[in-house]
């Protein structure tokens, strides 16, 4: 999980409709953290939240936009975004991206 990287200027991605909530699986079971302000690429979701999350927890993300299918997957980073007391979280999909 340390290797992970985001290439903002070589990767294909793009601003994603709606919300996510990623539900918490395993230690911190039940735990939900709604995203805004998305951004997806084929193997990566990216958004900012009032929650935090712990990095290497597996979760359940399900999306408001209806064209978006649920996935699995793992928080890679969870850093304080600036002013107001957010948080941007990404996550790396198990398999192929649902967004």
């Amino acid at each position: 999980m340390a290797d992970f990287r985001i290439d903002r200027r070589r990767a294909d991605r793009w601003l994603q409709w709606g919300s996510a909530t990623l539900l918490s699986l395993g230690a911190n079971l039940g735990l939900l953290v709604e995203l805004e302000n998305l951004e997806c690429a084929p193997w990566w979701l990216s958004g900012t939240s009032e929650t935090p999350i712990t990095v290497g927890t597996r979760v359940s993300v399900g999306f408001s936009d209806p064209c978006s299918r649920a996935s699995i997957a793992v928080v890679m980073r969870c850093e304080r975004s600036g002013a107001g007391g957010r948080y941007r979280i990404t996550a790396r999909f198990d398999g192929t991206s649902p967004c």
